[in-house]
């Protein structure tokens, strides 16, 4: 197997099977009766066994990159010279390795309107099928460059085994070294990556969030006609509510005097 899997290697009994990609496959056949020929083809490519002095294992290797079928077009026997094809074909299922996923929970600070003095929350599940790498904060503010901050600095923790939680709590001021000015725009996003080398390359990003900033006097003002318009819905849907409890009562008084 790929050495940053650290698996050990094993064996299969099967000549159908599955194996992560990057793996190097030994093949060692025993043949019965015994053979001094055998030609494998790999997919397009067709090469000759290497075939014990005694005739009873054959074996060959190959690389795993993609999935591949192969076959046994030529086999010669030992004792007598008999040449004959097996007939079918065997498959090797490689499996990629999918980069890491990632979950924003619901406590992580959602697009909307901020002040200058907003914590930002993080808050992600986050998982790969072989094994977590390194994860970043990835932000932007108005049009300044992009940067991207290890997590585990900010955190002091950092990611292992195959699931794990980001959790991260830290004003804006604080991460930016001085406080947003109204009229700013702030993205972030979580990047996360696994171990598959080049280490770091091998990565995903989250969907982004964006925060408007905005002075108190505005983001107040903005919070109020916020408040008065779910008020407003609420108000509504119990007014509807009401009508319809009245509707089915006038129904059930109709369907007695009938």
């Amino acid at each position: 197997f790929p050495e940053y899997l650290g698996r050990p290697p094993s064996s299969s009994e099967t000549l159908d099977f599955s194996v992560p990609a990057g793996t190097r496959i030994r093949w060692a056949l025993t043949c019965s009766p015994a053979i001094s020929d055998l030609n494998v083809t790999l997919g397009g490519e067709t090469i000759a066994a290497q075939v014990s002095e005694d005739g009873k294992t054959a074996s060959f290797e190959a690389n795993a990159t993609e999935t591949f079928r192969y076959s046994f077009p030529y086999v010669r026997e030992k004792a007598n010279g008999f040449e004959y094809r097996i007939e079918g074909e065997q498959e090797v299922e490689v499996v990629p390795d999918r980069v890491p996923e990632i979950v924003l929970q619901s406590a992580t600070t959602a697009s909307g309107y901020a002040t200058p003095s907003k914590t930002l929350v993080v808050d992600a599940a986050v998982s790969d099928d072989y094994g977590l790498g390194e994860a970043f904060l990835v932000y932007s503010l108005g049009s300044r460059e992009e940067k991207r901050v290890s997590l585990e600095e900010l955190t002091d923790t950092s990611l292992s085994g195959i699931r794990d939680r980001i959790r991260l709590s830290v004003p804006l001021s604080e991460l930016l070294g001085e406080a947003p000015e109204p009229g700013d725009e702030f993205v972030f996003q979580v990047e996360v990556s696994d171990e598959m080398p080049p280490r770091g390359t091998h990565r995903n990003l989250s969907s982004d969030r964006k925060l408007t900033i905005l002075s108190e006097e505005k983001y107040l003002e903005w919070f109020k006609s916020e408040l008065e318009l779910q008020l407003a819905l609420i108000a509504k849907a119990r007014d509807s509510e009401k009508r319809a409890r009245v509707e089915i009562e006038n129904l059930k008084v109709e369907e007695k005097k009938e």
